[in-house]
């Protein structure tokens, strides 16, 4: 799943930093443990109908 960074945060398993409007690719279960006790990252909601209309043009 495709992931919006909205809080700064340090991965505890990289120690890579995410910043501001970082979009990373996590599965399911990470992107739960991360937002567990604070909401770091957000889902990005893709619209397949506008991704297929603008494929045809």
């Amino acid at each position: 799943m495709k992931v919006k960074v909205i809080e700064i945060f340090r991965d505890k398993y990289t120690n890579k930093v995410y910043k501001l409007n970082d979009e990373i690719e996590i599965t399911e279960e990470r992107f739960k443990e991360i937002n567990q006790k604070h909401k770091y990252v957000e889902k990005i909601v893709e619209n397949k109908k506008e991704n297929k209309k603008k494929a045809d043009k």
